[in-house]
């Protein structure tokens, strides 16, 4: 903001940029919450009859990052996290990325159409939320070191052809 001629206050670009960004996200925030606190936890459903063995593990995984994505998006509503929407969405995204790998790892299903959870999340990241571009590189790469951290923990060697 700048003093106008006459005393009053003006926006400048800069200003009408980020202004712009905050309210896309605000209008996209209501599509990615009800993504990640209904949809998300709707997959238990699949993990109950696929693996009636991990059924304890996948509820707990599955409601504790939903609670945590639930916690970002209620920060985003106080006067603290408003002008950190952007950060605070983008925490959300990686939130839902390791809980979603962790069940993988945890269901042992790498080698699975699953396996990949920087493809399931990373495109949707850039599509959803209004970033530029220097933080979607390094949500990127944050949700590349997990599913690299998970590949690790497994065992599960990786390959270069699954990599590039």
């Amino acid at each position: 903001m700048r003093n106008g001629a006459f005393g009053g206050t003006r926006q400048t670009a800069g200003d009408d940029t980020a202004t712009a960004r905050i309210d896309l996200l605000f209008s996209r925030m209501g599509f990615i919450l009800f993504c990640g606190a209904v949809v998300y936890p709707l997959f238990f459903i699949l993990d109950w009859r696929e693996r009636p063995w991990d059924r304890p593990a996948a509820l707990v995984i599955r409601v504790a990052t939903t609670l945590v994505i639930l916690a970002l998006a209620r920060m985003r509503r106080t006067a603290w996290g408003q002008p950190r929407s952007l950060l605070l969405a983008s925490a959300g995204f990686l939130a839902a990325q390791a809980g979603f790998a962790v069940i993988v790892w945890h269901a042992k299903g790498l080698g699975s159409s699953n396996g990949d959870a920087f493809e399931l999340f990373f495109g949707p990241y850039c599509v959803l939320v209004p970033a530029p571009t220097g933080l979607a590189a390094v949500v990127g790469a944050v949700m590349m070191c997990i599913q690299l951290a998970i590949y690790a923990l497994s065992g599960t060697p990786v390959h270069y052809d699954e990599v590039a």
